[in-house]
Formats: structure tokens, sequence, C-alpha cells
């Protein structure tokens, strides 16, 4: 189920690039010049939490939605105020469900 894989991968990755706060956070870099790397290696980090070939997830959304939190500000020193790291989350967890 490779393929299964793949298509998660490449989902995720177009849902990180999509997420609104971090693109302006990379546009500008404010992780630095590697602010492109930090975002496409949050989508493999993303994509490491769940369990292929079946894509059940080990992980509750809550840690996803954390992970998503705890990276922006860690790593670009943004701090969200909306619920867009939620709404990410659940984005990501409608793909993964099937």
């Amino acid at each position: 189920m490779e393929e299964a894989k793949a298509k998660f991968t490449h989902a995720t990755a177009l849902i990180i690039h999509s997420w609104t706060a971090l693109d302006i956070a990379v546009q500008n870099e404010w992780a630095g010049p590697e602010s492109s790397n930090i975002r496409d290696w949050l989508g493999g980090v993303i994509v490491d939490l769940f369990s292929f070939p079946t894509g059940k997830r080990t992980v509750e959304e809550e840690d996803i939605e954390e992970i998503l939190s705890q990276v922006i500000e860690d790593e670009f020193e943004l701090r969200l105020e909306d619920d867009s790291a939620y709404q990410v989350c659940l984005v990501l967890m409608s793909f993964a469900d099937g």
C-alpha cells in the first residue's frame, strides 16, 4: 500500500502549503533561509504519525494540533491566535480517515 502513503504524503504537502499562517511565515522567512525546508519537514512529521499501509491514526487530533502549533511557534516564533492549527488538523484527519 505504498500508493496510499504516497497519496497521503501528497495531500499532506498540499494542506500544509495552503495553511495561510504558515505560508506567510515561510514567505517572510521567519525561521530564516531554511523556512521552506522546515515546512516540508513538518509535512513529513505529520505523515509519520500515521501507520501505513493501513493509514490508521496512531495519534489523536489533539496531538496533531499540538504538533502543528508547537512547530509554528518554536520554529517561526509565531503564536497563533486563531484556530487555524485545529482547522488544518481536521482537514488532515479527513484525508487520513478516508
